[in-house]
């Protein structure tokens, strides 16, 4: 039987990310990520990088977001010069754009006090956004936060899960089916093999609460399904437009990634061909010029929600050597640097930063 230092549940970012931090930190470290299954939240990520509805907000996992977002630059700058490739982070390409007079209001207030509190973020008027855009627009204007960005999703995965590799991480592709509380660390349990380790991540999405109930610990989250489209553009840009509830995010390859849905309590991964149809209509509404470009590919993923209203990145207080994280909703992309800093802290007991009191297991 082989023994790791760490064993990680999950693949997605927050999985792949806190295995990074804990290769390069020199652990030995084993993946578990269940590739079959098709619901994974990371799965229809868009790669927008966003710190909440505003980009001002004063609540704890905003603030928690604010933090990872400052990381980026640097995270990202290790990531891609391990791997040799390029993972297309683009700071300052998210457009929060006025559709109407009331929108405008509501931006230009948010402008004034991102100002007060020395925030860099731009008003962009309308012609200048035309010009961004590279077509005509309707838009009375956009603000744009400098900390704020977009990354191709799935390359930053493949970049991470290569590092770990490289780091000689073991990336096991299929599901655990057990897990067991022995002496010294924890067991777990595949179709093919049986592994020890001394500690436990889990950070496996919104099916961490049902390892969470195996193991006996509450953890509060709940299912949240969310369905995205990609279509074909060849004449998008860098830019990412969020246009109230709805966003357009310009890839690599001349592709958009267009969502999405929020389907509370909804912890199945299917496509629904109503909902998509009521995603169509909502986003061409917005985002009026992609209505001729065609779809390529429909997606959904289950979001792991969190009733606390916060991730939760910490040691499980009756499980030793257990540590969760999990409640990322839909930021899991913007948190998993901030995320990753806080479990290599947990694990090494270093100096702890604000991030771990952001992210403290509940007290009931």
């Amino acid at each position: 039987m082989r023994s790791w230092d760490i064993a990680v549940v999950g693949g997605g970012i927050v999985g792949s990310a806190i295995a990074y931090e804990l290769c390069v930190a020199g652990l030995r470290v084993a993946v578990f990520d269940d590739s079959r299954w098709p619901g994974k939240a990371s799965v229809a990520a868009s790669g927008l990088l966003i710190a909440g509805q505003d980009g001002l907000e004063t609540t704890r996992s905003g603030r928690a977001i604010g933090e990872s977002l400052r990381l980026y630059p640097d995270w990202v700058a290790r990531i891609e010069r391990a791997a040799g490739v390029a993972v297309h982070y683009v700071p300052g390409s998210v457009l929060r754009v006025a559709a109407n007079e009331a929108e405008e209001a509501r931006l230009r207030a948010v402008w004034k006090e991102a100002q007060v509190a020395h925030a860099e973020c731009d008003w962009i008027g309308p012609e200048e956004l035309a010009q961004i855009l590279e077509r005509p627009s309707t838009f009375r204007g956009a603000i744009r936060f400098l900390s704020e960005a977009t990354v191709a999703a799935e390359r930053l995965l493949r970049a991470l899960r290569q590092v770990c590799m490289a780091n000689r991480a073991m990336w096991e592709d299929s599901a655990v089916r057990e897990i067991r509380h022995v002496r010294g660390g924890w067991e777990l349990v595949t179709s093919t093999m049986t592994v020890r380790a001394a500690e436990l991540v889990l950070a496996c999405g919104y099916r961490t609460v049902q390892w969470a109930d195996r193991l006996g610990f509450p953890l509060l989250l709940h299912p949240v399904r969310g369905m995205a489209y990609r279509v074909l553009d060849p004449r998008a840009g860098s830019a990412a437009v969020v246009a109230g509830a709805m966003h357009a995010v310009s890839q690599a390859e001349g592709f958009v990634i267009v969502g999405s849905t929020v389907e509370r309590g909804q912890g199945t991964p299917r496509i629904s061909a109503s909902t998509f149809a009521r995603l169509r209509t909502r986003s061409l509404a917005a985002f009026p010029w992609l209505q001729h470009e065609p779809v390529v590919e429909v997606r959904c993923g289950i979001r792991p929600g969190s009733r606390v209203g916060r991730p939760v990145v910490a040691r499980v207080p009756q499980g030793s050597g257990l540590i969760v994280a999990c409640g990322h909703y839909r930021s899991g992309f913007a948190l998993a640097p901030l995320t990753a800093r806080v479990v290599r802290e947990i694990v090494f007991g270093t100096s702890r930063s604000d991030g771990a009191r952001w992210f403290a297991f509940p007290s009931s």
